[in-house]
């Protein structure tokens, strides 16, 4: 962690400004990422970047030293190298080195992509190759002339972690962009996922609870109760789950998120005994050719919508199930 005390003469700075100048090579994405993260504080506070700085000011930034002086030094930053994009539109996909992510809706503001585990949604150093990146270079590839010009930096709104497969609703215009994260922070886009839990459970429940997170590990806890009594409420979650199959040792579960919060549904099941397969992070057990955990983002279902939302009102959008889930419930099924 470092700890900077904003000197005299940037008094009356946004907080986001003032962090693109002392970390240069960092991109506005990865600073609203790390404010909404809490990985960076003011004044031992949560912060969105819009405060007005005021002399002697804290800020904190939970960040290693190499990923801080990667964003000071143009020395140590090493950019990485855009992969050329393969848009097949016949087979709804666009291919960029390694990394296939799928095409699932697309009209003029927006695109729901699905995304592979092992694909960052935003990056986290320079060198990262992540899903803003494949969005910015295919937006850019297949925007005509026509249309160009109302193109602007496209964003992704419903972020997944690295190894979360699936749904991952994106805009291609700043109105496209802004009127989906309307809905999805008032909750007008409802947000299924399908996974495997270490151990049986036999019924569906609804949890709730609070989370608190560990700045220095990047991981969550979750404190039990109705009361919010010295918690914040922005950390209060649900999470409502129903069983699909269950094995001899494992569950395969649909989960519906009520909230959303980082490393919820994670941290929701590993409270009841039941981590995601594969998360070791949370408690899963260590598995035999299991590099990462089983969790797909697998359905979004959209509310009454207006404006250019219009043409998605009401409807459901869904990403297959990936092989690995479906090869390790087969392997259950056997016994």
């Amino acid at each position: 962690m470092r700890s900077i005390k904003v000197p005299e003469q940037d008094e009356g700075q946004r907080l986001d400004k003032y962090l693109l100048k002392y970390l240069p090579k960092a991109s506005k994405g990865f600073i609203y990422k790390m404010l909404r993260k809490k990985n960076i504080k003011l004044n031992k506070g949560k912060a969105t970047g819009s405060e007005k700085l005021v002399a002697f000011d804290v800020i904190e930034l939970f960040l290693s030293e190499e990923t801080i002086e990667s964003f000071c030094n143009e020395v140590s930053e090493k950019r990485m190298d855009m992969p050329e994009i393969v848009y097949n539109e016949d087979k709804g996909y666009i291919r960029c080195g390694r990394y296939t992510v799928g095409i699932i809706y697309e009209d003029e503001d927006i695109v729901i992509l699905n995304k592979p585990a092992g694909l960052l949604s935003q990056k986290a150093v320079m060198s990262d190759m992540s899903l803003v990146d494949i969005l910015e270079a295919y937006v850019k590839k297949n925007a005509d002339n026509s249309h160009a010009s109302s193109i602007q930096k496209p964003g992704i709104v419903s972020r997944l972690d690295r190894n979360t497969s699936g749904l991952v609703a994106c805009g291609k215009t700043l109105k496209g962009l802004q009127e989906l994260s309307e809905a999805v922070r008032e909750r007008r886009v409802e947000k299924t996922y399908r996974c495997i839990v270490n151990g049986r459970l036999t019924s569906g429940e609804r949890l709730t609870g609070y989370l608190i997170k560990d700045e220095r590990t990047n991981k969550v806890r979750l404190v039990s109760g109705e009361s919010s009594d010295g918690y914040d409420h922005s950390d209060y979650i649900e999470t409502e789950y129903d069983v699909i199959e269950n094995y001899d040792n494992s569950t395969y579960l649909s989960v519906k998120l009520i909230t959303g919060k980082t490393h919820q549904i994670r941290a929701h099941l590993s409270s009841i005994g039941h981590p995601v397969a594969g998360d070791i992070k949370y408690g899963a057990r260590k598995e035999l050719g299991l590099n990462h955990f089983l969790l797909h983002s697998y359905m979004l279902r959209f509310g009454n919508e207006k404006g250019v939302l219009s043409k998605v009102s009401g409807m459901s959008f869904t990403a297959p199930v990936p092989n690995d889930i479906e090869k390790y419930i087969r392997r259950e099924m056997k016994g």
